[in-house]
């Protein structure tokens, strides 16, 4: 049987893109339990409801919804969100980019009432 050395090039790529997307995948995560983290100890927020961490290159931009009482002003809520974005920023260099939305806590819970008819 002949054997290409193609064929081991190949293989040795894969290898290292399998290795590359778990490493990813594991930053990914830490990354994750760190916005759960920030979320709940961030004075005026009341949790997290989504976050989305996207890899480019060597860095990471993350789009975190974070959620507050809904009589919050404008204001307060731009405060609060600029709070978590330099949270992250300060904490994970490997993190460009952070963008952070703020949700009313009382639209949640009428979406959560309305999809649980």
């Amino acid at each position: 049987m002949l054997r290409s050395p193609f064929g081991e090039w190949a293989y040795f790529f894969h290898l290292r893109e399998v290795r590359e997307i778990d490493r990813i995948l594991g930053q990914l995560e830490r990354f994750e339990k760190f916005y759960v983290r920030i979320a709940g100890q961030a004075p005026g927020v009341l949790g997290l409801d989504k976050c989305f961490v996207r890899n480019m290159g060597f860095n990471y931009y993350a789009v975190l919804h974070i959620v507050v009482k809904g009589e919050l002003s404008v204001r307060e809520g731009h405060r609060i969100a600029h709070q978590v974005e330099d949270e992250v920023l300060r904490a994970l260099p490997e993190v460009s980019e952070v963008l952070v939305h703020v949700e009313p806590e009382e639209e949640l819970v009428a979406e959560i009432t309305a999809d649980h008819r």
